[in-house]
């Protein structure tokens, strides 16, 4: 089975890209997406605490992890790189698109994780008959200080 790792740039000298899987299949590539509990964010070898990343491209560029690369450490480069890459990722989408990858789409959804509390506004009858909106709060998040 004939697989591939592309990796997407905004311009040469960038120092983060984001990477896709392709596997050859019959009909022509097949975009993988990395399974759930898999990290999304590399420097040279991957973050253990970045699975909570909602996208389906790795991110990888030359990151501040903490001592035990289970996160980032944020600072002002960090930002900077974080954005640079979630900006190949968007070079990435079209690509895929424009190649008619299988798949391709995935690559442009944010998916929701089980473990974090969803944000997405829902709607409830109010006692009066009128649907009001309110935030749901359901899952659990471990925050790590």
């Amino acid at each position: 089975m004939e697989m591939r790792i592309l990796r997407f740039m905004t311009r040469a000298d960038a120092h983060a890209g984001a990477l896709v899987l392709l596997r050859k299949e019959p009909a022509g590539w097949q975009v993988v997406i990395p399974e759930p509990e898999r990290p999304r964010i590399y420097r040279e070898y991957p973050l253990r605490g970045s699975a909570f990343l909602s996208v389906n491209f790795i991110l990888d560029g030359k990151f501040d992890p903490d001592q035990e690369r289970s996160r980032l450490l944020m600072s002002d480069d960090d930002r900077r790189l974080v954005q640079e890459a979630l900006s190949a990722a968007v070079v990435g989408v079209s690509k895929a698109i424009a190649d008619q990858w299988r798949d391709a789409h995935l690559l442009a959804r944010a998916i929701q994780r089980q473990n974090l509390p969803s944000t997405r506004p829902t709607r409830r009858k109010s006692s009066g008959g009128q649907a009001n909106l309110h935030r749901s709060q359901t899952g659990s998040r471990n925050c790590r200080s």
